[in-house]
């Protein structure tokens, strides 16, 4: 599965960076780019946002918050994409410690596929198991985020992925088959 940005605008700046730093393992990132061109489009958010699965995008939205959090300089405001969300000063703190708390659990990750590389670039298990812990260190970030603000605050993220994220997925492959 192949996640392609369509339209430019500085959110897909930040969510671009999950392409980057969600492709497991460098010699498997390369190969995989020669083959998305091949690819047909499976789900267009732009289209059918509908179709994009909630915790994927909002997994999107984490790991966007997360590049752009550690990018911050020490002691920098929160501003950019944070700001987009349109939450209170409350639920924006509450998102920022769980973001910043998710961004050395990421950088381990990352570390570790870097390492792997070197030593296996096929990936294999240890890829995808390092894939599953960031995915579980994402789903665990969210709840931690969900029970910690209001849930006005919680619905103004979800509408934020609904709106902004899912219409700049668009995942390449196999459709799924309807029963």
């Amino acid at each position: 599965m192949k996640i392609r940005f369509p339209k430019a605008s500085a959110m897909v700046a930040h969510l671009a960076v999950f392409c980057v730093v969600s492709c497991a393992v460098a010699s498997a990132q390369s190969q995989h780019q020669v083959h998305a061109a091949t690819l047909a489009v499976a789900i267009n958010g732009a289209d059918s946002p509908n179709l994009i699965p909630d915790d994927m995008a909002t997994r999107h939205l984490l790991l966007a918050l997360a590049a752009q959090r550690a990018r911050r300089a020490d002691g920098a405001t929160v501003s950019g994409l944070i700001d987009s969300l349109a939450i209170g000063d409350g639920d924006a703190a509450a998102m920022v410690a769980a973001i910043d708390a998710l961004v050395p659990q990421l950088r381990a990750v990352d570390e570790s596929l870097a390492s792997l590389a070197q030593s296996a670039p096929a990936g294999g298990a240890a890829a995808e198991e390092l894939n599953a812990a960031r995915f579980r260190a994402l789903d665990a970030t969210k709840q931690l985020i969900e029970r910690t603000m209001s849930a006005d605050g919680w619905a103004s993220v979800r509408e934020f992925v609904d709106k902004k994220v899912k219409p700049r997925i668009v995942i390449y492959g196999q459709a799924p088959r309807v029963p």
